[in-house]
């Protein structure tokens, strides 16, 4: 059986470094991850003390909150 690191889950904060080179606050990502933003959150588990996801569960999160962000607007085709 894969170890967490194995299938590609590390600390939240790093995994967003990585698929957007920013850093926001731990508090804000760990939001994303409890209360969530415009109805999607970032699919993590919760090993620990501490928050652990994927960059693909990351990258999942930020295409939907931007569709749906589209969709509101009415620019999404």
């Amino acid at each position: 059986m894969k170890t967490l690191a194995e299938q590609g889950y590390m600390p939240i904060a790093e995994a967003v470094k990585k698929c957007t080179g920013q850093e926001p606050h731990v508090q804000t990502v760990r939001r994303w991850v409890k209360k969530g933003l415009r109805g999607f959150r970032i699919e993590a588990k919760f090993v620990a003390g501490e928050y652990l996801t994927t960059v693909d569960a990351v990258n999942d999160f930020i295409a939907s909150v931007s569709k749906a962000r589209l969709d509101k607007q009415g620019g999404a085709s």
